[in-house]
C-alpha cells in the first residue's frame, strides 16, 4: 500500500485489516482488536480520505463502528460512546450524499448500536429513540427493496425496541413491535432454511413466549425448532441450551412438548 497508494491496494489492505480485525474479536482478543482498528485501521482510512480514495469515508465509518463495539465489550462506555457516535454521523452523511442501499443500510445498523449502548449506560430514553430511528430507516428500506437483509435489519430493529418495552415499567406495549418481528422472521426462515434464520425465528418466538400472560404456544413453537437445530447442528452447543430452556419453561405453562 505505501509504495503504491492507489484505491485497488487501498481495498485490499483495507479488507485485510477488516477481516483480521473481525477475527481477533471473534476469538475473544479484545485488545488486539482494539490496537488493529486504533492504530492500523483508522489511520489507513484517515490517509485514503486525505488522498481523496472514493472508498475511503465508508472505511473509516466502519472502522469507528468497529472501534467502537469492541470498547464497549472492554467497559469503556465513554470512549465506545464517542466512537459509535462518530461512526453514525459518517454513515448519516454518507447515506445523505449517496442516497444508496447500502448507505442507508448501514445508518440504520449504526443507529442500533448506539441504541444497544444506551441500554448498556441504563438511558432508557435515549436507547428507545435510536431504535426507533433505525426501525424508520430499516421499515422505509425493507419496502424499498424487500431483500432478505434488509428484511433481517427491520426484524432486529423492532426486537430491540420490543425488547426495551419489555423490560421496563411504564413502556409501551411491546406485543406489536414482537409480532411485526416474528413475521418478518417466519417469512425469512421459510425463504431462506439456513440455521441462522430459524434460530432468530426460535428467538422471536420465544420472547413473544416468555412476556407477561405470553403464549405456551410460542414457547412449544420455539423449542421445536431449537430441538431440530440441536440434532441437525450438534457442533453449536447454544441450542440444545436454548431448547432445554424453551422446554422448562413451556412447562411451566402447561404446554410441554
Amino acid at each position: 500500500w505505501e509504495s503504491r497508494p492507489d484505491e485497488g491496494h487501498f481495498l485490499a489492505y483495507a479488507d485485510a485489516l477488516w477481516e483480521l480485525g473481525d477475527q481477533y474479536k471473534d476469538l475473544g482478543e479484545l485488545a488486539a482488536a482494539r490496537r488493529l482498528w486504533e492504530k492500523e485501521f483508522l489511520p489507513l482510512a484517515a490517509q485514503g480520505e486525505e488522498q481523496g480514495l472514493a472508498p475511503a469515508p465508508r472505511y473509516r465509518a466502519t472502522g469507528c463502528g468497529k472501534l467502537g463495539e469492541v470498547c464497549r465489550e472492554l467497559g469503556e462506555l465513554p470512549e465506545a460512546r464517542r466512537l459509535l457516535k462518530e461512526s453514525w454521523t459518517r454513515r448519516r452523511a454518507l447515506a445523505e450524499a449517496a442516497n444508496t442501499h447500502r448507505a442507508r443500510r448501514e445508518q440504520a445498523e449504526a443507529g442500533l448500536r448506539l441504541g444497544d449502548l444506551c441500554c448498556d449506560e441504563g438511558r432508557e430514553d435515549d436507547a428507545g429513540l435510536w431504535f426507533g430511528q433505525a426501525i424508520a430507516l430499516a421499515r422505509a428500506l425493507a419496502k424499498e427493496t424487500g431483500t432478505v437483509r434488509d428484511r433481517a435489519v427491520l426484524a432486529l430493529a423492532c426486537e430491540r425496541l420490543g425488547g426495551l418495552y419489555a423490560s421496563g415499567r411504564g413502556m409501551p406495549d411491546p406485543r406489536p413491535l414482537l409480532e411485526e418481528a416474528l413475521d418478518l422472521r417466519r417469512a425469512l426462515a421459510e425463504e431462506t432454511g439456513t440455521p441462522a434464520d430459524r434460530d432468530s425465528l426460535a428467538a422471536a418466538l420465544y420472547k413473544l413466549g416468555t412476556l407477561p400472560g405470553g403464549d405456551p404456544d410460542a414457547l412449544c413453537q420455539a423449542h421445536a425448532l431449537w430441538a431440530r437445530l440441536a440434532e441437525e447442528c450438534p457442533a453449536v452447543p447454544r441450542y440444545a441450551k436454548n431448547r432445554d430452556i424453551a422446554r422448562s419453561l413451556a412447562a411451566k405453562q402447561s404446554c410441554a412438548p
